[in-house]
């Protein structure tokens, strides 16, 4: 506990102990998401969440098209023939497995360079999204959904960020900031996947490692335990899911005296909510969540699963 890291840990792999897969990796393992190079994307930075044990994660950052230099030259016979002498370097690797794997992690990322470039020109949207950090994030997260569902029916998790609530000093102005910048990007988002009519298919939700203590430090706050996330998307069934702690000092919900809330809901119990939305059965559920058993309830109740 208190812990950025371990606790950081915890919640991407959906268990209190790392094997080095996330949650979101193993339940596109089970639902045959690793042929998909539009599957499991970070706008961000590398995530764990997305690592599954055939699913690789990638990272795209906002804008970017990933695009390899001199392989657009003309004439196009040109291009071409660069591009095979590429492919032809990638299938040399001496019988070393460090080889084999940069030449994998190449062709990987030449596979996705190829999806965004031919749908580059995609209609822009009437959504504006906010020109901060997670709005950009958000906007290309809508950008490669829009791409892949060209494609046809699949299933995608992605992987944004946005810090700075780490507020020992400064909560009163940095909190209300961070907050007013996450609606703002949660709204265009939202609206964005009403304009493209796919609302009901995605589902966004925060996460993070802990909360902060009801008791200031004197100037911010520190380390808490529980906290509060949100969901939203077409599919949410909405309202407050949990039980609301008891917000006293020493009360029944405090762990240690500075208003450090004791959760009542688990990652686990989060992730296989979504999970059974996302198309994931019982047995995907325990292989993607093994601690899930633990638990009491493992549907939460707050999505609309299709039947």
């Amino acid at each position: 506990m208190f812990s950025h890291s371990d606790q950081a840990l915890q919640m991407q792999t959906g268990q209190p102990y790392a094997n080095g897969t996330g949650w979101g990796g193993r339940l596109l393992d089970a639902l045959g998401g690793n042929q998909d190079t539009l599957a499991a994307v970070s706008v961000s930075t590398p995530a764990l969440l997305l690592q599954g044990s055939s699913v690789s994660g990638n990272v795209i950052a906002p804008g970017t098209n990933l695009s390899l230099s001199g392989m657009s030259i003309w004439p196009q016979s040109a291009a071409l023939a660069r591009r095979q002498a590429v492919n032809q370097m990638l299938g040399l690797n001496g019988g070393s497995l460090i080889r084999q794997v940069a030449n994998q992690s190449m062709s990987d990322g030449l596979a996705l360079a190829d999806a965004l470039a031919s749908n580059a020109n995609l209609p822009a949207l009437s959504t504006t999204f906010p020109g901060t950090s997670i709005g950009n994030q958000l906007k290309e997260v809508m950008r490669l959904i829009r791409i892949r569902s060209q494609a046809g029916p699949g299933r995608q998790v992605f992987f944004c960020t946005l810090g700075g609530f780490d507020t020992h000093s400064g909560q009163d102005w940095q909190h209300w900031s961070l907050l007013s910048q996450l609606s703002q990007a949660l709204a265009a988002f939202y609206n964005a996947s009403q304009e493209i009519g796919l609302a009901q298919n995605i589902t966004t939700f925060t996460d993070s490692e802990f909360g902060r203590t009801l008791q200031s430090n004197g100037s911010g706050s520190d380390h808490a335990w529980g906290n509060h996330q949100m969901v939203l998307g077409g599919a949410v069934i909405g309202g407050i899911i949990g039980q609301m702690p008891e917000f006293s000092l020493n009360g029944p919900d405090d762990a240690n005296g500075r208003g450090v809330w004791i959760p009542k809901i688990g990652t686990a119990q989060v992730g296989a909510t979504l999970g059974r939305w996302f198309g994931a059965s019982d047995d995907e559920l325990a292989l993607a969540f093994p601690n899930l058993a633990l638990f009491s309830q493992s549907d939460l109740g707050f999505m609309d699963v299709p039947a």
